[in-house]
């Protein structure tokens, strides 16, 4: 239905038994039963996301590494786009990213701390570019001008952030002096469904979207965005709208030392000043270095998109 096929890739013993599956079954079963062979793939573009650090690596750069090897075997062109990276203390971790580099054409990192853990790697082949998602254009959306949107993450319901909870709660009370309207909005719906249990007794508006595209739009035609999820605070950010961050990866700190701003909230006290700096006292210069940002932002996103056309037509 959306023209999506599955890519062919298994090994048994270290063994990528996938590379000699499209001389056992014939390309027109392959296409029926929408399969696809790192021999058809012309251009791999790796947007793993925070994938590549001690805790999630373990075998699989190393397998993934033998995957881009046979993609570009066959003339394919691999492309690891802009990511977080990090921590890599280990030296098996460090080992698996050095062998991604070596099979991949194009090779980035998405901010200052990522590219220090690459040197660290000896990884020295790559470039830093910002997040790329800015391409994508958001609409304004009526009915948000008075809202603060909340976006959760589960990630934050741990011991490590025993202050997460009451930090909602004064969240709602803060709104409620500015008179603005807090609204939550979720992201992941299966996952984010707990967060309506939690927030019973706090009279909140939830909003559970699926379409990016409309995400989007609403964070970048609100008031002011509270996130403790990274891809809302980017879209959040390149819409123009000042936002604060709970942070439990080191990829939030290096968004926001990029855009020059303040806004790691570390603690329910912390927030209310945050908040009131960001969005009512600060407001104004907080937008026009936003706004400056993400115009450089753009050329560095076409800049990437110009490299990868480059690298694909040579």
């Amino acid at each position: 239905k959306l023209g999506l096929k599955q890519k062919l890739w298994f090994s048994r013993f270290g063994i990528p038994i996938a590379i000699y599956v499209d001389r056992l079954i014939p390309k027109k079963l392959r296409d029926q039963l929408g399969m696809v062979t790192a021999s058809e793939i012309d251009l791999v573009l790796d947007c793993s996301g925070y994938a590549y650090n001690d805790a999630w690596m373990g075998d699989e750069p190393v397998k993934l590494s033998r995957y881009f090897n046979a993609v570009r075997g066959h003339g394919g062109k691999v492309v690891v786009m802009p990511q977080a990276f990090g921590p890599l203390e280990k030296s098996k971790s460090q080992l698996g990213l050095r062998k991604l580099r070596k099979s991949s054409n194009l090779f980035y990192s998405r901010d200052s701390f990522s590219t220090k853990i690459l040197h660290q790697a000896k990884i020295t082949d790559f470039s830093q570019i910002p997040d790329f998602t800015n391409w994508m254009k958001s609409q304004r959306v009526p009915g948000y001008e008075d809202a603060i949107i909340f976006v959760p993450n589960t990630r934050m319901l741990s011991s490590k952030f025993p202050s997460y909870l009451p930090l909602v709660t004064r969240l709602k009370k803060v709104c409620d002096s500015l008179n603005k309207n807090l609204i939550c909005l979720t992201h992941e719906v299966g996952e984010d469904l707990q967060f309506k249990k939690l927030f019973a007794d706090q009279n909140l508006e939830i909003i559970e979207e699926i379409d990016v595209h409309h995400v989007k739009s609403i964070l970048s035609s609100c008031f002011g965005v509270v996130s403790s999820r990274f891809h809302a605070i980017v879209s959040a950010l390149n819409g123009n709208t000042p936002c604060l961050a709970t942070s439990w990866s080191h990829k939030y700190e290096a968004l926001y030392e990029e855009y020059e701003l303040d806004g790691i909230i570390t603690s329910p006290m912390d927030m209310e000043q945050k908040l009131l700096n960001m969005f009512v006292t600060n407001r104004a210069a907080a937008i026009e270095k936003v706004q400056k940002r993400n115009l450089k932002n753009m050329v560095a996103t076409e800049g990437l998109f110009e490299e990868i056309i480059k690298c694909i037509e040579n």
